[in-house]
């Protein structure tokens, strides 16, 4: 036993003599490493445990609603409780799902504004999307998007500050996500309520019905739908006389972004679809005060109709925007002047460019070789 206490402590004899060669020898410099040392060690463990805690948190949140929509809707549709073969049916599901995951709130006043945009946008974009929401966060509101990166994500970090600043609890970060998407794109770490729908229209659906406002952003293709199927329905007679804030918004770098957008919607629905949306570029602020002061014309007319805050069953959704894409021939036949509109405008967009580098990447894309090959494939089909 002593032979081995021996050999013990002149094994960490010669650690510390090792130790106390590096150390150095100036009083200034041990003075600064007795006071710093601590701090970095307990820092780092402290932040260690903190982000350990959170990820594990929000992984077992999320992942948990996953389970939750898929396991609710497999268990509908097997026991005959759905009946998506008329318009009514569809919604009563859509309703059903929202329910089931705990989103909708039957005594909240309208407070929920909805924000879509792309989720490749550039850092300016990005940061225009978190000042919005930090607006609209100073104002009461929840916020539902996506709960994908960039647009998606920033107004929900920005509404995150705001309701600190307000004192304001019960704070509801919605995501409504399908699985194609969610396959693709993790839900970012703001959102506290994730909805699984079981298609893209049911999501749009899903999007309609619990919003009080729509905040739309710079985004691509799928934002352009998104656009183009909220005005279709806005569009429908029946709900001529309902009030709808859709606010169009971005820095003023992508103010000729939203040009376009304005221009193509006239061209297609005319123009009395513009008074529909307001597009407002590069205030925060005036796009906040848009909204809040379009909840308030909301409120009043859902309670002179008498229809819910928390999910609004007067509006009207005709029964072919509910239906799910089915890749058939003769619907992909349909598409076909998608694909080569497309084709053809990268063609001729490529030689004039972009100083815009998110754009410039949509002209590259679809002028792209790796395109054509594809467009070409569906011709010959």
């Amino acid at each position: 036993l002593r032979s081995a206490a021996g050999h013990v402590y002149d094994f960490w004899d010669r650690v510390g003599r090792s130790i106390k060669r590096l150390m150095p020898e100036g009083l200034y410099a041990r003075s600064l490493l007795i006071i710093i040392v601590p701090m970095v060690i307990l820092q780092s463990v402290v932040a260690f445990v903190f982000m350990e805690r959170h990820w594990t948190l929000v992984t077992h949140n999320l992942s948990a609603a996953v389970v939750r929509d898929i396991v609710y809707v497999a268990t509908q549709v097997q026991e005959g409780r759905v009946q998506l073969d008329h318009s009514e049916g569809i919604t009563n599901a859509v309703f059903e799902i929202l329910r089931n995951a705990r989103v909708l709130k039957p005594r909240a006043e309208p407070n929920m504004a909805v924000c879509w945009g792309g989720h490749s946008i550039g850092r300016f974009e990005y940061d225009y999307t978190k000042m919005v929401g930090y607006e609209l966060g100073l104002r009461g509101l929840d916020i539902c998007t996506g709960c994908g990166p960039g647009a998606m994500k920033g107004p929900m970090k920005g509404a995150i500050i705001g309701h600190a600043k307000q004192r304001r609890r019960s704070n509801r970060y919605i995501g409504i996500t399908e699985p194609g998407i969610i396959a693709a794109e993790s839900p970012n770490p703001a959102v506290n309520h994730l909805v699984i729908m079981p298609d893209i229209e049911k999501r749009l659906e899903a999007f309609v019905r619990v919003s009080h406002a729509i905040v739309v952003f710079p985004g691509g293709v799928g934002t352009a739908e998104e656009i183009l199927y909220l005005l279709g329905i806005l569009l429908h007679p029946d709900n001529a006389a309902q009030p709808f804030p859709l606010i169009l918004t971005g820095p003023r770098q992508s103010a000729e972004y939203f040009e376009r957008i304005d221009a193509f919607l006239r061209l297609a629905l005319g123009d009395a679809v513009a008074s529909r949306y307001q597009i407002l570029v590069d205030s925060p602020q005036q796009v906040a005060r848009a909204v809040r002061k379009g909840i308030e014309q909301v409120r009043e007319y859902r309670v002179a109709s008498q229809d819910a805050f928390f999910f609004n069953w007067g509006l009207t959704i005709d029964h072919a925007l509910q239906q799910p894409f089915a890749p058939t021939h003769e619907n992909m036949a349909a598409l076909l002047p998608c694909y080569w509109i497309y084709w053809e405008v990268g063609k001729r967009l490529v030689t004039l460019g972009s100083p815009d580098a998110v754009y410039q990447r949509w002209i590259d894309a679809y002028a792209s070789e790796q395109f054509a090959n594809a467009v070409g494939r569906v011709l010959d089909a």
